[in-house]
């Protein structure tokens, strides 16, 4: 996998095992491609850590909690990285 710089909280592989989701202190989701060992997406939009997340079984959505006292919702397959919803 591509460098993360910052210590990772959670991860979950995609139900096909093709993305793994990965929460960190940087305040970010990173969606990352498995085969090809880079980031898909970064999802923006917490203001302190992500502490865990979660994928739906079709991929399409993609469930952060953080210290923020927030869960947000996010398309990953939307051209935007701001949460849905």
């Amino acid at each position: 996998m591509s460098v993360q710089v910052t210590a990772v909280h959670g991860c979950v592989f995609s139900s096909d095992g093709s993305a793994l989701v990965t929460t960190s202190n940087d305040h970010t989701v990173r969606i990352w491609d498995v085969t090809t060992r880079k980031t898909r997406k970064t999802l923006v939009g917490h203001t302190e850590w992500v502490n865990s997340c979660a994928i739906s079984l079709n991929g399409y959505l993609v469930a952060s909690a953080g210290s923020d006292a927030t869960i947000r919702l996010w398309n990953s397959s939307d051209e935007t990285d701001s949460p849905g919803p």
